[in-house]
């Protein structure tokens, strides 16, 4: 299921009928799956896939759904993964704030405890990205810088790409 970053920094699906049939594949195997861990991975993906899809109220509530037997299996790496996305579901119904206060904890929560540094990127990423929508360029492209720096670390091309990508979006919209 492949898909490329529009004009507004969203994703979009190659292929939304493939889309679709993964949806329902995942459904299947939550529906098949035997430990809370899998329901959760499963719950949690199934969020990304209809938040491509543009189905906002369903990602909703399987973030919102794996989050819940994620505090149980007290998995901190995979409840940050949720976390994020979650966010970025909340920014595509327009809850910028609530969204910005997610990313803002998650920053806190790994720099205060010096775990999960890995995540960092992703967290400057996706705050970007709701700052951007939220019209609030000049802090959409703060935190571009850093992911960037952190993704030209890593040393993965795919990221600093996506990430160039949005720091060139950011400077034409702001005339820079």
């Amino acid at each position: 299921m492949n898909y490329t970053i529009g004009d507004n920094l969203r994703e979009i699906p190659d292929d939304r009928e493939e889309f679709e049939k993964g949806i329902i594949f995942l459904e299947q195997k939550l529906a098949d799956a035997n430990t809370n861990l899998e329901k959760a991975k499963h719950l949690s993906k199934l969020g990304v896939l209809n938040r491509i899809i543009g189905n906002l109220d369903k990602s909703f509530q399987q973030l919102t759904d794996a989050q819940l037997i994620i505090r149980d299996l007290d998995n901190e790496k995979l409840y940050l993964v949720n976390e994020i996305r979650l966010a970025t579901t909340l920014q595509f119904q327009g809850e910028f704030e609530v969204a910005e206060k997610i990313h803002s904890t998650l920053e806190q929560q790994i720099h205060a405890n010096d775990r999960h540094h890995d995540l960092l990127d992703f967290i400057y990423q996706h705050k970007g990205k709701n700052y951007f929508e939220w019209g609030k360029l000049d802090l959409a492209l703060v935190e571009f810088e850093k992911a960037l720096s952190i993704r030209k670390i890593k040393g993965d091309e795919t990221l600093i790409h996506s990430t160039e990508i949005a720091i060139q979006k950011m400077k034409e919209l702001m005339g820079i």
